[in-house]
C-alpha cells in the first residue's frame, strides 16, 4: 500500500542518506566487480565512458529536479517538467555521441553512445524523483534507489564474473535496461499516485503525460539555465583527472586511478545528504538575518566534513595497503601514496561542497558561477602542467590545489553576502 502523507525533515534525511549510501556503494561495488573479474581495459572504458557523458547529461539535465522540488507556487506543472527532460535527454544523446564521433576511435564511440543510453533512462527517473522531493516523499526516491542499485550490480556480477563475458558495451546496455524497467515499474507508479491524489479532477493521462506546449517550455528553459551552466561546471571540473590522465597516460593508467577515486564517493554521499538537508534552513536564517544561527549550523556542517575526511586521511595512512588489497586486489597496494593524497583531496572537495550549499541559500548564482569558471579553468591548467610530470600523483595534487582555491573563493563570497546583507539591514 502506497501512502502519500509528507515526511519529517529527519526521516527525509534518513532516507537521503540511506538511498544515495546504498546506490554509490553498488556503483562502487561495479568499479570492484570490473577490477576483479574484468580487465583493466575494461575499467578504463566503462570510467572514460562515464566521464564523457556525465557533463553532457548533467548540463541537458538543465537542474530541472532543484528547480521542481523548489516550485511551491506550482508554477510549471510535472507534464511541462517531464516534456522539457524528455527533450533534453534526446538533446543530450544526440550531441554526447556526435561529440564521440569526431573524437574517439569506433569502439569508444559506442561505450559513450551505451553510457548516453544509461545516463537518458536516469534522467527520466530524475524528474520523479523530484515530484517526489517536491511532495516531501524522499523516501520513494531512496527506494528506487536501492532497489536499482542491487539489481544492477547483481547483473553485472553475474555477467562478467559468473558469465565471464569481457564486453563493456554488454554490461552498460544492460544497466540501461534495468534502469528503464525500474522507473516503469517503480518510479512511474508512485509518481500516478502523488500526482492523483494531488488533482483527484483529473485522469491518470492527464496527469502524468509530457507536456510540448512552446510557451511553458520556453518559461521553463529560461528559469533553468543559469543552474544548468553551473552544473556544467560542477561535473566537468571533477572529471577533468580523467579526461587528463586518459590523454597523457594511457587507459590503463585511468583504470589505476578510476577505482581509487571511487573509494571517495562514500564520503560525498553523507555530505550531499547533509547539505541538502540543511540547504532549506541555511536560506530561511540567511532571509531573515540570522547571521549568528547561519554561522552556526554552518560550522556544524563544516565540522562534519572535516571529521569524515580526517577519518579517511588516517584510513589510507595507516591502513591503505590492506584496504586496497581488500577492495582491488594485490595490484593496487603500491598505490597507497596516491590514493592518501586523493583522501586529502576527499576532505577539501567535501568542505568545498559544504560551502557551495551555503552560498545557494544566500542566492548569490552570479558569484557561485564565477567561483566554479575560476576552479575549473584553475584545475584544467594544474593538470596540463602536473600529469604529464608526475602522472597519477600529479592529478592527485591538483585536486588538492583546485580545492583549495575553492575553498577560499566560497569564503570570500559568503563574507561579500554577509556584508552585503548587514548593509541593507542598517
Amino acid at each position: 500500500m502506497i501512502h502519500n502523507k509528507q515526511l519529517s525533515l529527519r526521516v527525509n534525511f534518513i532516507w537521503t542518506l540511506v538511498g544515495n549510501l546504498i546506490y554509490s556503494l553498488s556503483q562502487w561495488g561495479i568499479m570492484v566487480v570490473l577490477t576483479r573479474c574484468g580487465t583493466m581495459e575494461m575499467v578504463g572504458n566503462f570510467a572514460l565512458g562515464v566521464a564523457i557523458v556525465a557533463p553532457f547529461a548533467l548540463t541537458f539535465n538543465l537542474q530541472l529536479r532543484s528547480i521542481q522540488a523548489t516550485d511551491a507556487k506550482k508554477e510549471f506543472s510535472f507534464n511541462s517538467y517531464f516534456g522539457l527532460r524528455i527533450i533534453t535527454t534526446a538533446g543530450m544523446l544526440i550531441v554526447a555521441s556526435m561529440f564521440a564521433y569526431f573524437t574517439y576511435d569506433d569502439l569508444t564511440v559506442f561505450i559513450i553512445f551505451c553510457t548516453a543510453i544509461a545516463k537518458g533512462t536516469e534522467s527520466i527517473s530524475d524528474i520523479f524523483y523530484g515530484l517526489f522531493q517536491q511532495h516531501e516523499r524522499m523516501d520513494k526516491s531512496a527506494q528506487s534507489l536501492i532497489v536499482k542499485g542491487i539489481m544492477t550490480l547483481m547483473v553485472v556480477y553475474i555477467i562478467v564474473c559468473q558469465l565471464e563475458s569481457k564486453n563493456i558495451l554488454v554490461v552498460i546496455l544492460c544497466m540501461a535496461a534495468i534502469w528503464g524497467i525500474n522507473w516503469l515499474l517503480f518510479d512511474v507508479r508512485r509518481g500516478l499516485f502523488i500526482l492523483q491524489h494531488a488533482f483527484p479532477e483529473k485522469t491518470a493521462w492527464q496527469v502524468l503525460m509530457p507536456q510540448f506546449e512552446l510557451l511553458p517550455l520556453k518559461n521553463l528553459v529560461i528559469t533553468s539555465m543559469p543552474l544548468g551552466a553551473v552544473a556544467l561546471f560542477l561535473t566537468l571540473n571533477p572529471n577533468l583527472p580523467n579526461y587528463a590522465i586518459d590523454a597523457f597516460l594511457g587507459r590503463n593508467a585511468f583504470g589505476i586511478f578510476a577505482p581509487l577515486v571511487y573509494v571517495m564517493t562514500a564520503e560525498n554521499v553523507i555530505v550531499n545528504a547533509l547539505g541538502q538537508s540543511a540547504n532549506a534552513r541555511l536560506a530561511t536564517l540567511y532571509a531573515k538575518n540570522q547571521i549568528t544561527e547561519f554561522r552556526h549550523v554552518l560550522q556544524r556542517m563544516l565540522g562534519i566534513a572535516l571529521l569524515i575526511g580526517i577519518t579517511g586521511i588516517v584510513m589510507a595512512v595507516i591502513g591503505g595497503k590492506l584496504v586496497l588489497q581488500f577492495l582491488y586486489g594485490a595490484n593496487f597496494i603500491n598505490h597507497t601514496e596516491l590514493f592518501t593524497w586523493l583522501m586529502i583531496a576527499a576532505m577539501l572537495v567535501n568542505i568545498a561542497s559544504m560551502l557551495n550549499y551555503a552560498i545557494i541559500s544566500t542566492r548569490q548564482f552570479n558569484e557561485f558561477l564565477l567561483v566554479v569558471i575560476l576552479s575549473t579553468v584553475l584545475n584544467f591548467l594544474l593538470l596540463l602542467w602536473l600529469v604529464p610530470l608526475i602522472g597519477l600523483l600529479g592529478a592527485a595534487i591538483a585536486i588538492v590545489i583546485g580545492a583549495i582555491f575553492h575553498i577560499m573563493a566560497n569564503i570570500t563570497v559568503l563574507a561579500l553576502a554577509q556584508f552585503n546583507l548587514k548593509m541593507q539591514y542598517q
